[in-house]
């Protein structure tokens, strides 16, 4: 009697082992056993919901059960971030009035502030103003808007990672503005080598790949499936971050 005829006779046995790739999933590792049916369903019953384990597949072949078992290798070593996912996502801005570069010149502010005094403590005997920009600033007050809106871009990074995954998160560099490069950070488009999403940004009005245009957010823990999250990562776009309150760019005319 040959050796494979024996194996599972009285027990279910390890017999094959294998590794494969998913682009979307990344590495993960099967093992098959094959034993009698009633040790097989003994086997599958005691591994469902083991934290070890992505899927089981029970199958019956020849008078024997086949059990295999596939875990996701969250643990690869050279690349732990393999599994990301780069995108560009619209959102709009609301920002105060005296931000817009229409009533945001430093010349302007003291007669826009007595603008504004007038118009929230009703002042009767204030005038409208006759020169610009105080007189479509004081008109747009008169009309209940002290906001406009903005659109911007947000860079966002997710990356998929399973439970047992021993990735962390980086707050490194949050709150804080960055260029594009390969700074610990920033984000690392260049290295990731994702052209089409340079390309997309480039095509930005008032893009400069050579200011620090993106704000670094906190990162962001999301459950994407019963056993499966993702780590997301958004870099918030604006044409200048103040230096002073993000270490923008140091430059004129950008406190």
């Amino acid at each position: 009697m040959s050796v494979e005829s024996i194996l599972g006779l009285n027990d279910y046995t390890l017999v094959r082992t294998s590794k494969g790739w998913d682009k979307d999933k990344g590495s993960s590792i099967s093992r098959e056993y094959h034993g009698p049916i009633e040790k097989i369903d003994n086997l599958y019953e005691s591994l469902i919901g083991d934290i070890s384990i992505d899927t089981i597949d029970r199958t019956t072949q020849m008078g024997k059960g086949v059990l295999i078992i596939t875990a996701a290798d969250d643990e690869n070593p050279n690349n732990p971030e393999e599994n990301d996912l780069w995108e560009v996502v619209g959102q709009d801005l609301y920002k105060d009035l005296r931000s817009h570069q229409t009533y945001n010149q430093d010349a302007d502010q003291a007669d826009l502030e007595e603008v504004r005094r007038a118009i929230e403590t009703v002042d009767l005997n204030f005038a409208e103003p006759a020169n610009e920009p105080e007189k479509s600033y004081h008109k747009l007050l008169l009309r209940g808007v002290d906001q406009y809106v903005r659109t911007t871009a947000i860079l966002q990074r997710s990356i998929q990672a399973g439970p047992r995954s021993l990735l962390k998160a980086s707050w490194t560099g949050v709150d804080k503005a960055w260029k594009i490069s390969g700074e610990d950070g920033s984000p690392n488009l260049r290295t990731t080598g994702d052209a089409a999403i340079i390309g997309y940004l480039q095509e930005m009005p008032e893009y400069d790949e050579n200011k620090k245009q993106w704000l670094k957010r906190a990162p962001q823990l999301r459950q994407v499936g019963k056993r499966r999250f993702a780590l997301v990562y958004q870099w918030w776009y604006a044409r200048r971050w103040s230096h002073s309150l993000y270490d923008g760019d140091n430059e004129d005319g950008n406190p």
